[in-house]
């Protein structure tokens, strides 16, 4: 990957991206393919630590999370990861869509507000992204989510459980789509199932090492980690 230190960095970049996560990776992606005329930086306040490093560590970074934010006593603790690949690197890989009334509470329920745009005008960037990440999900979701029966995997073998609920409601019952392998791809493994997806043991869940060296490699990218942006 292309990192450099701060004192390396040019005089100037045609466009700075903070932070290395979700956000940043999937608008990296997509500038990418654009013509350029200039060069492009990264700067990560994290340092860039391999799977290797987090299975032996159990951390996603060097930092501890709940130093870093004010919480008071019974709120919430909210787990994130400041290292190269942002929360790509802790989350715990569930990708349901927002239903298509998600977008008008307003309108059909008298709550809220509904959105500025439509299901179906995000439908295909639901649909983009869910291919990059290899998510595994049922193919007859569909009836439900418009738009999204063909997963980049299959889904995962359902529990007893589901199996039973699945047979007495077929519509309204569905495993959850997932960014954890259902079927081995390259380095990355197949879910082993162990509940430990911050630091999946064998690679299975999407992170933006795994499957976004597209973008973290081009040539046209400069990284600088272990550089605080204020």
């Amino acid at each position: 990957m292309p990192f450099i230190q701060p004192d390396k960095m040019a005089a100037s970049y045609e466009v700075v991206i903070i932070g290395s996560g979700f956000g940043s990776l999937f608008f990296l992606q997509e500038y990418l393919k654009k013509p350029r005329p200039g060069r492009i930086l990264m700067i990560e306040w994290g340092a860039y630590k391999d799977h290797d490093w987090m299975v032996k560590n159990q951390s996603n970074s060097i930092y501890e999370t709940e130093n870093l934010y004010t919480h008071g006593a019974g709120e919430r603790y909210w787990h994130y990861s400041i290292a190269f690949g942002g929360g790509t690197m802790c989350w715990w890989a569930i990708c349901p869509r927002n239903h298509p009334n998600d977008f008008r509470l307003k309108s059909k329920y008298g709550v809220g507000v509904d959105w500025p745009f439509s299901y179906e005008d995000l439908a295909p960037y639901y649909h983009e992204a869910e291919q990059v990440m290899l998510i595994a999900g049922p193919s007859d979701l569909g009836i439900h989510y418009p738009g999204c029966g063909n997963y980049a995997q299959p889904a995962h073998r359902m529990s007893d459980i589901d199996r039973i609920m699945k047979a007495a409601q077929p519509d309204m019952h569905f495993g959850m789509p997932n960014g954890r392998l259902s079927r081995a791809v390259g380095d990355r493994s197949a879910c082993c199932a162990t509940s430990v997806c911050r630091w999946c043991p064998v690679d299975a869940m999407f992170t933006g090492l795994n499957s976004m060296q597209h973008v973290i490699e081009h040539p046209d990218l400069d990284i600088c980690v272990n550089s605080k942006v204020e």
